[in-house]
């Protein structure tokens, strides 16, 4: 088997002679609990359909029933639920 001899023009630094350097190796929980892929223990659970239900009835009765529907209130219930679950996530509310 012939090696061919490799080139490091314009590599930031050349290997060192005598120098070996082990191969690099990445455990599979070590990316796992990355910042680009957070672990699955770390993303909140989403609301249940009866928690959504209870806090859709809480925002009805809270305009008296006046005005307003369902699904905007059901659409509410979801994502202030949801918002909770996340935790604060900044001022606009």
């Amino acid at each position: 088997m012939a090696f061919r001899k490799i080139s490091f023009k314009g590599s930031p630094t050349p290997p060192i002679e005598g120098v070996r350097v082990p191969p690099l190796e990445v455990h599979p929980s070590s990316v796992l609990r990355s910042p680009v892929f957070p672990s699955a223990a770390a993303v909140p659970p989403r609301p249940t359909a009866e928690q959504i239900r209870v806090r859709a009835f809480e925002i009805y009765c809270a305009r008296n029933g006046i005005g307003g529907d369902p699904v905007s209130d059901w659409c509410r219930a979801e994502r202030e639920l949801m918002g909770e679950a996340l935790g604060p996530v900044g001022v606009n509310s």
